[in-house]
């Protein structure tokens, strides 16, 4: 640039005044992403333990009170109740090995070539790579790109 093109301290002022709203929008539209991606996964393992607890407690309470006061010829547990997210509970968060993963050496690529392999998996190989991630490195770049993908 030149002396003349050069911009005044007015110019400058408001060019940095919109050059920085630009990049904290940015920043916090990538961190919902990644908020959203830490915390959905955990939420699901949370809401299924919960009924699950909830359920097996139920059972265990009506199988006491009917120790207790005789049995009766009506069923002591509901034939109705749920059944738990059976991905959830097939997947135990914390059992994930890398190996079981669909991207071979996954422990040893940095995020963006993770990033660029994540394109190719299924939904529940993305999904199993999110758990993975969320129980061991939590690198928000991956995060973020789950998320993206899961939308």
């Amino acid at each position: 640039m030149t002396e003349k093109n050069k911009p005044g301290i007015i110019e400058s002022i408001i060019y940095v005044q919109v050059g920085a709203i630009q990049l904290a929008k940015e920043v916090i539209e990538h961190a919902e992403e990644v908020g959203e991606a830490l915390v959905a996964s955990k939420l699901r393992v949370a809401k299924s333990v919960g009924k699950f607890t909830i359920d097996f407690g139920s059972r265990e309470i009506e199988a006491f009170v009917s120790k207790l006061f005789g049995s009766t010829n009506e069923p002591v547990f509901d034939d109705e109740v749920e059944e738990i997210d059976e991905d959830i509970m097939e997947n135990d968060v914390e059992s994930i090995d890398a190996n079981s993963l669909a991207i071979p050496g996954y422990d040893s690529l940095a995020a963006s070539q993770v990033i660029q392999r994540l394109n190719d998996l299924s939904d529940e190989q993305l999904k199993l790579v999110e758990d993975y991630e969320l129980s061991h490195r939590q690198r928000r770049t991956i995060l973020a790109k789950l998320a993206q993908l899961s939308s």
